[in-house]
């Protein structure tokens, strides 16, 4: 089994507002576009996989560091390649903003960017770069949406604003 560990990532919060509220999600921040695309390359691969191909199901896990911060781990495998995404130091209001958002929302988002080289941050394109996940584990807890939100998920990014915080290195 080959583990990939990703070492140069760090986290943004990411807040797509709504009527109803916030839509959080988790940017993964990294210091080159080629970068940031590397881990959506995974994770779509990872998605388009055929049954016949061994898969280690994705897991997203919060566990605090300090009553103020968290530590993030994403981890997900395609045959015997394993993806582990780490990010340390996390504030806490992101993780708390994340379960307030689920308690409305069925999902949450996860999609990445990078430094250009003005120093300025940039999303890859929203559109191609994002996966929705429903699932989040905090603390050892198991946290899922609320199944019965009606939200028009496809057309979340239409016309929409995107915020992103800043860098948690």
């Amino acid at each position: 089994m080959q583990q990939s560990t990703e070492h140069l990532v760090a986290f943004r919060y990411l807040g797509i507002p709504t009527p109803k509220g916030e839509i959080a999600g988790i940017c993964l921040s990294y210091e080159t576009a080629s970068e940031a695309r590397s881990v959506f390359d995974a994770i779509h691969l990872y998605l388009s996989a055929p049954s016949s191909v061994p898969r280690r199901l994705m897991k997203v896990e919060f566990s605090r560091a300090s009553e103020d911060s968290y530590d993030l781990v994403i981890e997900f495998g395609v045959g015997n390649v394993i993806r582990k995404i780490e990010i340390r130091g996390i504030e806490a209001n992101h993780i708390y903003r994340l379960m307030q958002s689920l308690q409305v929302y069925r999902y949450y988002l996860i999609t990445a960017g990078f430094t250009d080289t003005r120093g300025n941050f940039q999303l890859l394109p929203i559109d191609d770069y994002h996966l929705f996940r429903s699932e989040v584990v905090i603390d050892g807890q198991t946290f899922t949406g609320n199944p019965s939100c009606t939200f028009d998920w496809i057309h979340l990014f239409k016309g929409k604003e995107v915020m992103v915080a800043e860098e948690q290195e």
